[in-house]
């Protein structure tokens, strides 16, 4: 393991479970805890949206908080709104231009409010319609950060490479399977530079990395 990354999780798959351990700070202290977890191939699938036959907004609960979701004439989500209360607290518009495939998304722009831009977001697929690389810009449209995406020969994710604006590679998610083709075992690991940036209470992402990482 190259001296410059530092392991700040892993995680072991086997039986249905999930052994996770987290990186606390830099003292070397670490939390650990196990979880059941479905891995069954099954959840791998990526499903077709539903078809609606006219627009139509989902509406979402959670004692204050409320998300309601807009959905195109083909189950596309083109916006989604965050309230607090009664309070609109920040959304997201979603463009479908990639020619490659014409169900995900391939930019999205987040917006505090009123209409204050956070950030936009791009994704490039290939072909086949499977994401190669992820971008993230600023609201001046300057690039934040990038990610490129890796996969075996039966299409999973091995890797997920994170490079910040001046190509410096900053986080990487390394993924391990068996001959089965189940996985079993997941790092992260940061630049030593940006350790700083590791907050393990936000679920393991970086102040400027959002969506690359999944779970």
């Amino acid at each position: 393991m190259n001296d410059n990354y530092i392991l700040i999780e892993r995680r072991l798959y086997a039986n249905g479970w999930m052994q996770k351990k987290i990186k606390l700070n830099s003292l070397g202290e670490w939390e650990e805890h196990t979880i059941h977890v479905d891995l069954s191939k099954k959840q791998e699938i990526i499903k077709t949206p539903p078809i609606y036959k006219k627009t139509t907004i989902n509406e979402y609960r959670d004692n204050m908080l409320c998300q309601k979701v807009k959905y195109d004439f083909i189950g596309r989500t083109v916006k989604r709104k965050f309230y607090k209360g009664e309070k609109l607290t920040s959304y997201t518009e979603y463009k479908y231009n990639s020619p490659y495939t014409k169900t995900k998304c391939d930019l999205f722009i987040m917006y505090d409010t009123p209409r204050n831009k956070k950030c936009i977001m791009k994704f490039k697929y290939n072909k086949e319609g499977v994401k190669t690389q992820e971008l993230l810009y600023y609201p001046n449209g300057d690039l934040a950060w990038y990610a490129d995406y890796i996969y075996n020969n039966q299409g999973q994710i091995t890797e997920i490479l994170t490079y910040n604006n001046e190509n410096i590679l900053i986080y990487k998610k390394i993924t391990t399977y068996n001959s089965n083709g189940d996985k079993i075992k997941m790092d992260k690991l940061i630049h030593k530079d940006y350790f700083h940036n590791w907050k393990p209470d936000n679920g393991g992402e970086l102040g400027f990395y959002l969506w690359t990482d999944g779970c």
